[in-house]
This record gives structure tokens, C-alpha cells and sequence, in this order.
């Protein structure tokens, strides 16, 4: 989990994991292994995090890395994003009208 990490470098980060996997994997005891490595990713700006369903997110985004063609970095689509949870009107601070 990166925390306070523009989207940018997050991919940046991802992708050198993903670039230095397959490299360190391309031999295991001098044969040709040619290792690789998907990764699933969300992002979001929410202060209130929901843990299970950000690794759900996540998980289908690496799916998605492996049938794409896998040895990839995948971001979780913005309409897998759950909607904003808003609280019950009975719970929202009252304003003067």
C-alpha cells in the first residue's frame, strides 16, 4: 500500500516492480525461467478506506493484467469504485435555512 502517492508514481512504482521481476526471474540456476509478474491496482482519494473492497478492486484489476496478456500493471477501472457512501440525513449536521 503506497499512501500519499500521485497516480503517476504509483504506476512508475508498479511498473519498475514489475520490469525488475522479470528480470531477476529471466534465469533461476543459470536456465531460462523468463518469470513474470501482473499487478492489480486501485487508487483513491478517500479518506474513509473500505479494505476488502479496495483488494476486491484490486484483485480484478490483476485478473484483468493476465488476460490482457499478463507481465503488465492494470489500474482498477473508476466505475468499479463503490459510490461514495453519504450518511443518513438524520446523522448530516443541520444548517440554518
Amino acid at each position: 500500500m503506497l499512501h500519499a502517492v500521485a497516480r503517476e508514481r504509483a504506476l512508475l512504482i508498479a511498473e519498475r516492480i514489475r520490469s525488475a521481476f522479470a528480470e531477476a526471474a529471466s534465469m533461476v540456476d543459470g536456465r531460462p525461467v523468463r518469470g513474470t509478474v501482473s499487478v492489480g491496482m486501485v487508487m483513491t482519494d478517500d479518506v474513509d478506506l473500505d479494505i476488502p473492497e479496495l483488494l476486491r478492486q484490486a484483485d480484478q484489476a490483476l485478473y484483468r493484467a493476465k488476460e490482457r496478456g499478463r507481465n503488465r500493471v492494470e489500474v482498477a477501472a473508476l466505475e468499479l469504485r463503490p459510490p461514495k457512501r453519504e450518511e443518513p440525513a438524520s446523522l448530516r449536521p443541520r444548517t440554518a435555512a
